[in-house]
């Protein structure tokens, strides 16, 4: 086995001890390397993880706070943006109800879900069956949901 020699040798230019090498206390490649090695990069700590953790449950609880408000719709506030639909002229999927969520690339539990997945997740309940029990109230009025985003959205049409 030979040692490489020349340029590329220990004390060539390209070599640990050479003008470009990371032995060279004047090559670029050295300080970078002594701060790899002097100090370790942090990686976290308990509190980190708790904290980020409790962040995430408590942006959870605040959507189901949130979403409660769709699942049990309190009767005056839908009647309002009824009569808003109304005088708009009845125009097809009107927008009654719109809750922008708090959606986390991984939920607090540790399972990445979409905003569909997420609602049901935080209510136990479907979504259709969300749009079920307000379409219940309603009569001749047809009731239906998108999802922009992270946007929930309720909207409303004539009945056909």
């Amino acid at each position: 086995m030979s040692t490489p020699s020349g340029n590329q040798g220990v004390q060539g230019a390209q070599g640990a001890q050479g003008a470009q090498g990371f032995l060279n206390p004047m090559s670029p490649l050295s300080a970078a390397a002594a701060a790899a090695v002097a100090s370790p990069v942090h990686i976290a700590t308990l509190d980190e993880l708790l904290s980020s953790h409790s962040a995430l449950v408590a942006k959870e609880e605040a959507d189901t706070a949130t979403l409660a408000q769709v699942v049990s719709v309190n009767r005056d506030t839908l009647r309002t943006t009824l009569f808003s639909w109304a005088s708009n002229g009845f125009p097809n999927i009107y927008v009654v109800m719109s809750i922008p969520l708090n959606l986390s690339p991984v939920c607090s539990d540790g399972v990445t879900r979409n905003c569909y997945d997420y609602i049901e997740w935080l209510t136990s309940i479907t979504v259709p069956d969300i749009v079920s029990g307000i379409q219940s109230r309603l009569t001749d009025i047809e009731a239906s949901y998108s999802i922009v985003g992270t946007t929930f959205r309720i909207h409303v049409s004539r009945a056909k």
